[in-house]
Parts: C-alpha cells; structure tokens; sequence
C-alpha cells in the first residue's frame, strides 16, 4: 500500500493528463475519488482533467483540419459516426461542442469533424474551453458525491479473490457495451 501512494503522489496527475487528452472519464472519476479519500487533491485534479481535456479536443480538431488524408483512412470503419457528426454539426453549430463531451464514441469524432469544415478556429476554442469546464465539473462533482457508494462497491469486491477483478471488470464493459450498442442501433 505503502508504494500506491508513492506511485499516486509521483505519477497519479501525469497519468490522469495523458489519460484524460481522450475525454478520460474513467479517470477523472477515479482520481475524485482518490481525492475524497485524500490521497490527491480534489482542485488539481479539476485543473489537470480541465486543462488535458480541453487540449485534447484542440489536438482532434487541428488534425481534422490538417490532417485530412490521414483520417479518412480512420474514417473507412466510423462512416455512420461520422456522418452523424457532419449532421450534428450542421444542425446545431456551435452547440454541439458543449453536447459531444458527453457523448460516448462521438467525443472523438466530432472535433475532427469540425476540424474538416470551415469551422471557424477562434470558435472552437472559445467554445471549447466553457464545453471542458462544464463537462470535467460535471464528472468532479457528481463522482466527488458519488465517491462513498464507488468506495462501498468496492469494499463489497474486497471478498473476491484478485485474480477475479479483471474478470468482474470485463462483464461490466461487456453489458455497459452490449447497452450502447443496442441504444445506437440502426432501426
């Protein structure tokens, strides 16, 4: 236990950064609740998960925009997200910067849509710096309250044997996938 603590107070903020340049949610609620146990710090963790997440969505945006060749190769196996991005974009503008923070498997996408039309820049940035405050005090906040119920679900796991974790955790991104995948199904 001794050396978790010395790997969180060296390697915990560095991990959540580069984990969190994706949208890192998984992280972001892991490192809240490391801070409501106090072994991190609950305002440095909103500030790297802010900071991370909004250069993130720069990064996907100015490779659309740049990179254009290179990620219609990518593009090939996300057609229908991808086009769904285009008519989300087209639809609601600027709005949906603030909308694909929270939508899972567009988060990524849509930036680099946007990166691909004639979106404006400065636009982007300005919007994406309140959509990132919003979105990573969103996932503070509700996991900082959350945190006694993700710590008493854990204290239950405590009576399974360690080689089981891995096991528990795959069946539930199993049904959490099995759930989005029936949910965005084509009717």
């Amino acid at each position: 236990m001794e050396h978790l603590n010395e790997y969180l107070d060296t390697y915990g903020y560095i991990f959540l950064f580069f984990y969190s340049l994706g949208g890192g949610f998984f992280a972001i609620v892991g490192a809240t609740v490391l801070a409501y146990t106090g072994k991190m710090d609950v305002y440095i963790v909103f500030l790297v998960s802010l900071a991370s997440n909004f250069i993130g969505d720069i990064m996907l945006f100015y490779m659309g925009r740049y990179n254009k060749k290179d990620l219609f190769e990518y593009a090939k196996t996300h057609k229908r997200k991808i086009a769904y991005s285009i008519l989300l974009v087209r639809k609601y503008g600027a709005l949906i910067v603030f909308g694909q923070k929270f939508m899972y498997g567009l988060k990524t996408i849509v930036p680099m849509v946007m990166g691909f039309s004639k979106f404006s820049d400065f636009k982007f940035i300005f919007y994406n710096i309140f959509a990132s405050i919003i979105f990573v005090a969103c996932v503070v906040g509700a996991s900082f309250y959350s945190s006694e119920f993700i710590l008493g679900l854990i204290k239950a796991m405590e009576g399974y044997p360690t080689w089981a974790y891995p096991f528990i955790l795959l069946a539930v991104l199993f049904i959490f996938w099995q759930i989005v995948s029936r949910v965005t199904r084509k009717k």
